[in-house]
């Protein structure tokens, strides 16, 4: 097994996983996932190979140890490589993937929502929502697609039948700022709406984008075209304002909420509230 003594003598056993943004991770059996700041860390030693990567770039595969010096050493076949503890910047098992390949890639991700309810009596009640959702995350820009129906009666008579797709884009040019798009259509048979269109644009700010945990603004323009089944039309010209936040809990549970306000330049008082919030919680253990 691999091992760690921190500054205070103790002695972890475990499995090394890898090194990433100054944090040794070890698994144990005793106490699952540690983390553990480097700074913290006295000496390691890994008995199977990883690769690591300094800051400046060089990346050598083999058995890693850290003497009492704080100078890490990587044994391959290809030679040796000789640094201090803290040029480590990341580290990763043998026939993984890159960690700055990765980094680099966009990955797909994929939710869907079925809500049916229904009760009989006194009255009889029935509704149905389906909601469906694919995301296109990258390092510094999202691509959100999205697609829901609802359908309700109580006792014979229609109490909702609406159907909306949209489409969201972001992308970050800097750290901290970036630009957005959306559209959305609309039909809503309840309300006697034949369509409504809504297309906004404008600027984003990142408040930050940590690995489990990130919270964006926008704030743009916005117009929007309703037309209704009685011959009317309406049309909206304003502010698009929004806020995105997404946070994960230990790689298992994970949340995340998103709102849009939307009023009207001619009249505030006229305006459009959206809010979307969805939970996951793993059914079965081991964070899949």
């Amino acid at each position: 097994a691999d091992e760690g003594i921190t500054h205070d003598g103790s002695k972890l056993v475990g499995t090394i996983s890898g090194i990433t943004d100054g944090v040794l991770t070890l698994e144990t059996e005793f106490a699952g996932t540690l983390a553990i700041p480097m700074d913290q860390v006295d000496t390691f030693r890994a008995e199977d190979p990883l690769t690591v990567r300094l800051e400046s770039g060089e990346t050598m595969t083999g058995t890693v140890s850290v003497d009492e010096s704080e100078s890490v050493e990587v044994i391959g076949t290809a030679g040796s490589l000789k640094a201090p503890k803290n040029e480590i910047r990341l580290t990763w098992l043998p026939g993984q993937q890159d960690p700055d390949i990765a980094a680099l890639q966009r990955n797909w991700e994929y939710r869907a929502a079925l809500d049916v309810t229904g009760s009989s009596g006194n009255t009889e009640k029935s509704s149905a929502r389906i909601s469906l959702e694919a995301e296109l995350v990258g390092p510094d820009d999202r691509l959100k697609l999205s697609a829901q129906h609802e359908s309700g009666e109580n006792d014979g008579e229609t109490t909702a039948r609406e159907t909306k797709v949209g489409a969201r884009y972001t992308n970050f040019v800097s750290e901290k700022w970036g630009w957005f798009t959306r559209v959305s259509f609309e039909n809503d048979k309840f309300e006697d709406l034949d369509l409504r269109v809504l297309g906004s644009g404008g600027i984003s700010y990142r408040v930050f984008d940590k690995e489990h945990h990130y919270l964006a603004t926008s704030a743009g323009l916005a117009y929007q075209y309703s037309d209704f089944s009685t011959g009317e039309s309406e049309d909206l010209i304003g502010l698009d304002l929004g806020l995105i936040h997404h946070y994960e809990f230990e790689n298992l549970v994970v949340t995340e909420t998103e709102i849009s306000y939307i009023p009207s330049f001619e009249d505030p008082a006229d305006f459009r509230l959206e809010h979307s919030s969805w939970g996951q919680v793993p059914i079965s253990g081991g964070g899949q």
